[in-house]
């Protein structure tokens, strides 16, 4: 992972973290097992180790490597997950454009339970001790499954599902969930197949996908929103299309 401002990098392997500066060709080395690192969203200067299976974060120094969390770490709280946050490389995602929220999105077809979850990292100072999770199972009524994590943008997560519909959660509030957001539809043969599809957002209001050796940039259309209601599992549309076809509606 590169260092807001790619002068570090850091690598990491089952039993320590180790950083690169590029340009003073130096390194340090800290002891931190099973974690996965994301880039603080609101402090450049800082970065986030998750240690999935004990529930713990610790609040890292992008110039020096310093642990700045207390020894125990800072305690995710709240939902609980009956398998625990997953530890499959890749799920986790975040913004690079100062929305404050960490999530991780896992729900491809594999998985057996799938759920979004989020913690607002804004509110993680050295002196914390615990951090509120959010968790929202999806139900399986709704069939949803995701594809490809798009992006975080403001307080919602973006994702491509398997039916080719642009998604959007609110991270904000997932614990009361009410709906989630369709965007757009990519026709399937946009899309590559079993291949891993590389879909990505490149400002707040367009999304580029590549399709094969071309770059296909879409702009604007997150601005279209449907509700799909998390209860019912149809959106507005399908909704009111169901209710023009029942008897005596005008």
């Amino acid at each position: 992972m590169l260092s807001p401002g790619a002068t570090s990098l850091l690598l990491r392997n089952e039993s320590s973290l180790k950083l690169i500066d590029i340009a003073r060709r130096s390194s340090a080395r800290v002891k931190l097992s099973a974690c996965c690192c994301v880039v603080h969203p609101t402090d450049s200067s800082q970065f986030i180790a998750v240690l999935a299976k004990s529930r713990r974060l610790y609040l890292l120094n992008w110039a020096s490597l310093k642990l700045l969390s207390p020894a125990g770490g800072i305690k995710l709280v709240g939902d609980k997950l009956p398998q625990g946050l997953s530890t499959r490389p890749g799920t986790w995602c975040w913004s690079r454009s100062g929305a404050s929220h960490v999530a991780q999105c896992v729900g491809s077809l594999e998985d057996k339970t799938p759920y979004f979850a989020a913690f607002d990292a804004s509110k993680l100072k050295p002196e914390t001790t615990e951090i509120d999770l959010q968790v929202w199972f999806v139900p399986p009524h709704l069939n949803l499954r995701v594809r490809a994590v798009v992006g975080i943008r403001k307080s919602a997560l973006y994702f491509l599902d398997t039916m080719g519909w642009v998604c959007s959660v609110e991270l904000g509030n997932l614990r009361g969930l009410a709906y989630y957001t369709r965007h757009f539809f990519i026709p399937p043969t946009w899309q590559m197949g079993n291949q891993k599809t590389v879909i990505t957002m490149v400002s707040d209001t367009a999304v580029a996908l590549s399709r094969g050796e071309r770059l296909v940039v879409m702009d604007g259309f997150l601005e279209f929103e449907e509700r799909v209601v998390v209860g019912e599992g149809k959106g507005l549309a399908e909704q009111a299309w169901e209710d023009r076809r029942r008897p005596g509606a005008g």
